[in-house]
C-alpha cells in the first residue's frame, strides 16, 4: 500500500470519533418531508441526523449518489513532491452538505461552517502534528486554509480544507 493510502486510512481513522460528535441533518433536495433514499435501501427521514462520512479519493459518482451520503468528507490528494528525505503531500478535506428548501440554506451554511471548524481544530489539535509515528501535518503561516468555491452545485454546499503533511520520501535506487 502505498504511504499516500496510508495517511488517508490513518486520517479517517483518526477524524471518524471526532465527526461522531458533530451530528448534522440529513436533508433532501425537493422537500424536508419526503424521505431520503440510501444506496443500502434504507430511508432516513430529513429530521434525522448523522455524523459526516469519510469517502477517499473522490466524490460519490452522481449527484443522487452525493445526496444520498451527505454530510460527507472526501479525502483528496492533490499534489507532493519528494525532498530532503520526506515525501510531501498537500490534501484536501472536501466537505459537502445538503440543503433542503430554500429556507434550510442558512441552516446549512451554517452546518458547512461548523464542519470546517472541527476538522480543522481536530487537525490543529495533533500533538506535534503527529497523526501517528509515520504522518507530520506542516505547520507553516496559514495553517489549514479553507475556502468555498465560488460555484456551488444546488443542492449542495461544499467547501474544503487544505493539508500538508510530511512522511518518509521515496528511495532512490540505482538500477
Amino acid at each position: 500500500m502505498s504511504a499516500v493510502m496510508e495517511l488517508m486510512l490513518a486520517l479517517r481513522a483518526s477524524l471518524n470519533p471526532v465527526l461522531a460528535t458533530l451530528p448534522l441533518p440529513v436533508r433532501n433536495r425537493e422537500t424536508d418531508v419526503q424521505p431520503v433514499p440510501l444506496l443500502d435501501g434504507a430511508q432516513l427521514i430529513p429530521e434525522q441526523t448523522r455524523p459526516a462520512r469519510i469517502f477517499i479519493g473522490s466524490l460519490p459518482p452522481t449527484a443522487a449518489d452525493a445526496l444520498g451520503h451527505a454530510p460527507f468528507v472526501v479525502l483528496q490528494p492533490l499534489d507532493g513532491e519528494d525532498g530532503e528525505g520526506l515525501h510531501r503531500l498537500r490534501l484536501a478535506l472536501r466537505v459537502c452538505v445538503a440543503a433542503g428548501t430554500f429556507d434550510d440554506a442558512e441552516a446549512a451554511e451554517a452546518d458547512v461552517h461548523n464542519l470546517i471548524s472541527l476538522l480543522r481544530r481536530h487537525l490543529l489539535s495533533l500533538p506535534d502534528g503527529l497523526l501517528s509515528p509515520r504522518f507530520r501535518i506542516v505547520r507553516s503561516g496559514s495553517d489549514l486554509p479553507w475556502a468555498r468555491p465560488d460555484e456551488q452545485f444546488p443542492p449542495f454546499l461544499q467547501a474544503h480544507v487544505l493539508s500538508s503533511w510530511e512522511m518518509q520520501g521515496v528511495s532512490h535506487v540505482a538500477v
